[in-house]
C-alpha cells in the first residue's frame, strides 16, 4: 500500500487498498507493448479476404495476436474472444485479418479496464461462474463460447448489490460442432462448470492448509 502508483509485475500493475482489497490492469503493457500490424501497401476492401500477406506482415501479425493473447490473458477480458478468433487466421493469413486484428488492437488501447479483487471475508466468500456461446446458423464453423468466474458475496443470492471479483475467464472454440443455441450454451456451461469445481477445490484446500 505504500506505492501510490501500485508495483508492475509481468505487464500488469497491481496496488493494495486501504481495506486490503487489491486493484490490477494492463495498461501499461497495452500503452507500451501492443502494437498493430503495419501494412507494405493499400488493399482495397473487397479485396481484403483474398488478398495474402507477406512474410514480414504474417510475423508481425503472429507477434501482435500474441501480445493480444497474453493481455486477455493476464487482465482485459473484454479482449479474450478477439484474440482467441484472430488466433484461428493462421495459416495463410489474409490482410483482413491484420486488419481485424488493428481494429481489436485500437478498441483495447481506446478503453482501459481496471479489475478489482474485493476483501470479503472468508465465511463469505461465494463462487460463481457465467458462460454463454454463440451459434452459428450456417454450420460452417464450430461455435465460439466463453465464460467468467470468480467470487462474490450472499448478497448476490439475495438479488442485492453484490462485490464481483473476477479470478478466471475463457473464449474459445467448442470442441464440436453444435446444431442449435440450447446445445452450444449446454456444452459451454458444462466445460465452464468444470472450471468452477476446480477452483472451489483449490480454495477448500487452501482452506484446509491454514487449519
Amino acid at each position: 500500500r505504500e506505492e501510490a502508483a501500485g508495483t508492475a509485475y509481468a505487464g500488469r500493475r497491481i496496488k493494495q487498498l486501504e481495506d486490503y482489497s487489491f486493484q490490477y490492469s494492463m495498461d501499461d503493457y497495452v500503452a507500451n507493448r501492443l502494437r498493430p500490424v503495419v501494412l507494405e501497401k493499400k488493399t482495397l476492401l473487397k479485396n481484403a479476404e483474398t488478398t495474402l500477406l507477406s512474410a514480414e506482415e504474417e510475423a508481425q501479425l503472429r507477434g501482435t495476436i500474441a501480445s493480444l493473447n497474453w493481455t486477455a490473458r493476464e487482465g482485459r477480458p473484454d479482449a479474450a474472444a478477439a484474440a482467441s478468433i484472430l488466433a484461428g487466421s493462421f495459416p495463410n493469413p489474409t490482410v483482413q485479418a491484420a486488419i481485424d486484428t488493428n481494429k481489436t488492437v485500437q478498441r483495447i488501447k481506446a478503453h482501459r479496464v481496471t479489475l478489482k479483487i474485493h476483501s470479503i471475508p472468508e465465511k463469505d466468500v461465494r463462487h460463481f461462474v457465467v458462460a454463454d456461446a454463440s451459434f452459428d446458423p450456417t454450420g460452417k464453423s464450430k461455435p465460439q463460447h466463453g465464460w467468467l468466474q470468480g467470487i462474490t458475496s450472499p448478497r448476490l443470492n439475495q438479488g442485492l448489490d453484490a462485490p464481483i471479483s473476477l479470478l478466471a475467464w475463457k473464449s474459445r472454440r467448442l470442441r464440436r460442432k453444435a446444431g442449435n443455441t440450447m446445445l452450444c450454451e449446454s456444452i459451454s456451461l458444462s466445460t465452464a462448470l468444470g472450471a468452477l469445481e476446480r477452483q472451489i477445490a483449490m480454495w477448500n484446500k487452501i482452506g484446509r492448509a491454514h487449519v
